[in-house]
């Protein structure tokens, strides 16, 4: 088994920390609408009822932002020490919670952070999946290779006909979700439902890929019922 055949698997990370997710929601009010962060490429200031997130930088270019890691100490340090990293490799931390008002099927897309690790710090048990995901044509290993994917609208790339669903557990958990080999949508079935997800941008180092597919590999061995493989086109 090598990484590039799995498209998603829970992580064998550390227990989260407490923390309020009340607190944290008050954070994301107060900072989401008044943020400017430069070179923010997300869609969710343009795009309007299509986009399922409320997008909040906790830390950006490598900055912290609003205070955050005073104000969430312990959850600060995990975003990096759960995966063996420093602070000063933590490049980006985005706080996505799940807009109240959203309910069906997000757009389809495949996110451009290489190392595909991913949060939720809150995610209320509901029926049905949270996630989805189609096969590409085939397992890329760069971003180059695979090139851009259109938001809106069909690929040839993609695998019309494969749709895999994810029942992600209640509460706090981590993924690790495969950019260059598969797309992925956001799937709410009510309104108001408590969810915040988290997109972990880690440095690109000397040794930064060996540590992730090391701990990808064993999160795949442990929870290998929750792991959803590429597939080659019928």
């Amino acid at each position: 088994m090598d990484v590039t055949d799995i498209l998603y698997t829970p992580l064998d990370l550390p227990p989260f920390p407490k923390f309020s997710t009340d607190e944290l929601r008050q954070w994301i009010q107060e900072c989401h609408e008044r943020q400017d962060v430069h070179n923010n490429l997300d869609a969710s200031k343009h795009l309007g009822s299509l986009y399922p997130w409320n997008v909040t930088y906790a830390k950006q270019d490598g900055k912290w932002l609003n205070n955050f890691e005073n104000l969430f100490p312990a959850l600060s340090k995990f975003f990096h020490e759960a995966y063996g990293f420093e602070d000063s490799d933590l490049d980006t931390v985005c706080i996505l919670p799940l807009r109240q008002d959203f309910t069906g099927t997000g757009f389809w897309h495949s996110d451009q952070d290489p190392l595909g690790l991913r949060m939720y710090l809150e995610n209320e048990n509901v029926e049905g999946a949270s996630l989805l995901i189609k096969p590409l044509d085939k397992k890329y290993k760069t971003r180059d290779e695979l090139g851009i994917l259109p938001r809106f609208g069909p690929s040839e790339k993609v695998q019309k006909d494969v749709v895999y669903e994810v029942k992600s557990p209640t509460g706090a958990s981590s993924h690790f979700l495969n950019n260059m080999s598969c797309v992925h949508a956001v799937k709410s079935n009510d309104v108001n439902l408590r969810r915040i997800a988290v997109v972990i941008g880690i440095k690109r180092q000397y040794n930064t890929d060996n540590c992730i597919n090391e701990l990808i590999l064993r999160s795949a061995e442990k929870f290998k019922d929750s792991v959803i493989f590429w597939t080659a086109p019928k």
